[in-house]
């Protein structure tokens, strides 16, 4: 597979990326990038990735670990990498809400995927949005307020900020992953400022409230990952993973998503 580097400044897989001579797909309010997967027959529906990179990150945090792109591209996924503004993501109650200027990124992420879907025929029941950070917490957000674009959410190592909504517009699927000695944003959040990140737990009862679960999960293993899964669920599956990591995306982490998407009935 060849290699070019692009305007961001990094190496990034090439074959497959769509939109103009710079590869930059943009539309109204700012860009993002989408992979094509290289297999793909052009005419097939597409499942739909969109990642959201983290606090202080750019799309090439992203794009230039090839155990995300190799792995959603062998899936046979669209995956979609955004730009947020001024490297971070406005999401409710976070640090960034209180600009009354920035950009309103569920609309932005809102119009991201109807130019995707403009660009290339997706299959809308096969749309998840990920995220690490706060681009979990955005993940989050749209899965929470924008439930029949984004069905299913896969926030890894962030999610609300506090209070934690009490309810969101529909049931979703959740895959949550996070590690159990992460300093950045802790399993109960921590302060910055005024502001507070929320606490995994807090989250996972809400989504599965929304999805009609069961109120206790049970505990699953998944390799050396301890995960509490949410059962009776009527609206989606609910499960948060843990690792004894740190504030990381880990190398399998995309195998471990593509893996559950399948359990879903995505392949």
């Amino acid at each position: 597979m060849s290699v070019r580097p692009l305007a961001l400044g990094v190496l990034v897989l090439q074959a497959g990326c769509g939109c103009g001579d710079d590869d930059v797909c943009r539309v109204d309010g700012g860009r993002y990038y989408a992979m094509v997967p290289a297999d793909w027959n052009g005419r097939t529906h597409l499942p739909v990735i969109l990642s959201a990179h983290g606090y202080g990150g750019t799309p090439d945090s992203l794009l230039g670990r090839s155990s995300l792109g190799d792995t959603y591209d062998r899936a046979g996924v669209l995956w979609v990498v955004p730009e947020g503004e001024d490297e971070s993501w406005s999401t409710t109650n976070s640090p960034e809400s209180g600009d009354t200027k920035r950009r309103d990124d569920v609309a932005f992420l809102g119009k991201v995927l109807d130019d995707v879907a403009d660009r290339w025929p997706i299959d809308r029941d096969r749309v998840a949005a990920s995220g690490f950070s706060q681009g979990g917490s955005m993940a989050s957000e749209l899965a929470c307020k924008a439930p029949h674009d984004w069905p299913v959410t896969m926030p890894i190592s962030g999610t609300f900020w506090d209070e934690v909504p009490a309810a969101c517009d529909g049931a979703v699927a959740v895959h949550h992953t996070h590690g159990t000695a992460d300093n950045t944003w802790p399993l109960d959040g921590r302060p910055i400022g005024p502001f507070h990140q929320g606490a995994v737990h807090d989250a996972m009862e809400m989504w599965a409230d929304a999805a009609g679960c069961d109120a206790e999960p049970v505990p699953e293993a998944d390799g050396d990952h301890l995960c509490s899964v949410y059962t009776g669920c009527s609206g989606g599956d609910i499960r948060v993973c843990f690792h004894d990591g740190g504030h990381t995306i880990l190398p399998d982490e995309a195998s471990r998503q593509v893996a559950w998407l399948g359990s879903l009935g995505w392949w």
